[in-house]
């Protein structure tokens, strides 16, 4: 049977005293793979968690571009309300008192 040896250091009462710690090649290989499959099991475990965040907020993003789309439509439909040209004379009439010229007012300058 193979061995593989780790070295290590022991203290005892102050003192220093490097020490073998002999492990047999099939027990060190069932240790390099549990060590293996932990880490796999906590990168999967990371990893669905950061799906699912990342998920939710894609959730949370897609209600918000909802949300601006509409407010953008209802702004532009109001923005073309109050741009209407009927809507700008009768301000202009009836608040401002504002009226078409005649043709007689209406003086031509030539350059």
């Amino acid at each position: 049977m193979l061995n593989t040896a780790i070295k290590g250091v022991v203290i005892d009462n102050a003192i220093i005293k490097p020490v073998d710690f002999v492990l047999p090649v099939p027990q060190l290989s069932v240790l390099v793979l549990l060590l293996s499959i932990l880490l796999s099991a906590l990168a999967l475990i990371y990893v669905k968690d950061l799906g699912r965040c990342l998920y939710i907020q894609y959730g949370d993003l897609q209600q918000t571009a909802q949300r601006l789309t509409v407010d953008r439509d209802r702004l532009m439909l109001e923005e073309s309300a109050w741009a209407n040209s009927i809507r700008v004379q009768e301000i202009a009439k009836q608040q401002l008192g504002m009226k078409f010229p005649e043709t007689k007012d209406v003086v031509l300058l030539e350059f």
